[in-house]
């Protein structure tokens, strides 16, 4: 019998009429890399224990920490102990679209993978780290601020004066395992308004006469009152060739006649001093039956009270109805009141609170003309407390009562959050 020694290679559709010396039916597993010399193959030992089903097929290999991830069906695997132990992370995650495979990619120090539902992300100093825990696997990016909502307390001192107004928002954030801080998107603007205003009264004052029904004015009696500049004293000439009285309470003062001549009752008397008075430019004057009320026009300035000359005889009341007063408005701190979002899940996360400077209304605007605009410095920081964060289900309310954010505290923080950076937050 004779036998072959060569070795060609696979031959697949053979001649059998004029076959190559040498030629192979079978070559499972070798080799030919020198002429007529067959060896086995190197292959690959088998890495990793068995996926989920048997028609299961790993899709996508990443790495991670050194560690093998596998994708296979809607799972995650990870290399448990480095020697093929493979354990699921908690959730299902789907590639894109059929047959797109899963892309991953490591950036500082934290593994980012997209998903049909967006970008996950994978942070661990180490892969002693990698658990089966459920929310171990998080979206990428920042929690979104949910609400923000602001109302004054007035306060003695406090920051913000009357007719101001200042501007809020807030941002969540959180630092991952590697250090990384992140920002989530912040909240609406909320206009805080301190509406309180400086509020002024006028002097006010009423004479009621009842000298014809009662006791009558004689010669020489006056009634004393003033103006923000000008100090007055009110005569009564009675026969109509009375002369103008001098002592040392008219002295000074600028005289006004009223001529009783003619005059027959208290009506008509409160009538004439009505119509002298509303001569006078510092004064608004109404009369009604025997009485006249006057009225400063300077409202909030306090002048001399209204008075009976000192030797005067006549029946003749004087009230004081108010006093010239300006009560200035009132100073106010802020409260604020916001929502947890439900994104935030532990107590690694915290809040930021941002504030614009103080706008207050100056001389040629209104209340309505000032807006205190978009530049915001960093004002407050703070940490959820368990209580806070267990305190129900979904999102829960979080206040501030109250937070006194006063404009040096602004200027200590070197945050700053301004209407250039409001799109660099990062959404989940």
């Amino acid at each position: 019998m004779a036998y072959t020694l060569k070795a060609k290679s696979l031959i697949t559709n053979p001649n059998e009429l004029s076959r190559s010396e040498g030629s192979l039916d079978v070559a499972d597993n070798i080799v030919i890399d020198r002429d007529n010399i067959i060896e086995p193959r190197r292959g690959f030992a088998e890495y990793g224990n068995d996926l989920g089903l048997t028609t299961d097929r790993a899709k996508q290999l990443l790495i991670y920490k050194d560690r093998i991830l596998r994708h296979y069906g809607n799972k995650i695997s990870f290399d448990s102990d480095g020697a093929g132990a493979f354990l699921d992370f908690d959730g299902t995650y789907s590639e894109l679209e059929a047959d797109l495979r899963i892309k991953g990619l490591e950036a500082n120090s934290n593994f980012y993978f997209t998903t049909s539902e967006g970008i996950k992300k994978l942070s661990a100093s180490s892969a002693s780290q990698f658990t089966t825990a459920a929310g171990y696997v998080v979206d990428a990016g920042g929690v979104k601020a949910v609400d923000l909502d602001a109302v004054i307390t007035p306060t003695i001192g406090g920051f913000l004066p009357p007719q101001s107004k200042v501007a809020y928002r807030v941002v969540w954030g959180i630092k991952d395992v590697n250090n990384n801080l992140i920002l989530g998107s912040p909240s609406a603007r909320f206009v805080l308004e301190n509406p309180n205003a400086d509020v002024s009264s006028p002097e006010r004052f009423r004479y009621t006469f009842s000298s014809f029904s009662a006791t009558a004015i004689v010669a020489g009696d006056y009634l004393l009152f003033s103006g923000p500049s000008v100090n007055y004293f009110l005569w009564f000439n009675i026969t109509g060739s009375d002369s103008q009285p001098v002592t040392a309470e008219t002295v000074g003062r600028t005289a006004i006649e009223v001529d009783m001549t003619g005059l027959g009752n208290d009506t008509e008397l409160a009538n004439a001093v009505a119509s002298k008075m509303a001569d006078l430019p510092d004064f608004s004057v109404e009369a009604s039956s025997n009485t006249v009320t006057a009225t400063l026009i300077n409202s909030g300035v306090d002048v001399e009270d209204a008075a009976l000359g000192s030797s005067f005889t006549g029946s003749v009341t004087i009230e004081i109805l108010e006093q010239g007063n300006i009560v200035e408005g009132a100073d106010a701190n802020a409260k604020l009141t916001f929502t947890i979002p439900s994104d935030v899940n532990s107590l690694d996360y915290f809040y930021q609170v941002y504030r614009t400077r103080v706008s207050s209304v100056v001389a040629g605007l209104d209340f309505n003309d000032i807006d205190p605009g978009e530049e915001m410095n960093l004002v407050f920081e703070s940490g959820i407390t368990k209580d806070e964060l267990e305190s129900g289900e979904g999102d829960d309310v979080l206040s501030l009562t109250p937070l006194y954010l006063k404009e040096s505290t602004a200027r200590a923080f070197l945050g700053r959050y301004s209407s250039d950076a409001q799109v660099k937050g990062q959404d989940s």
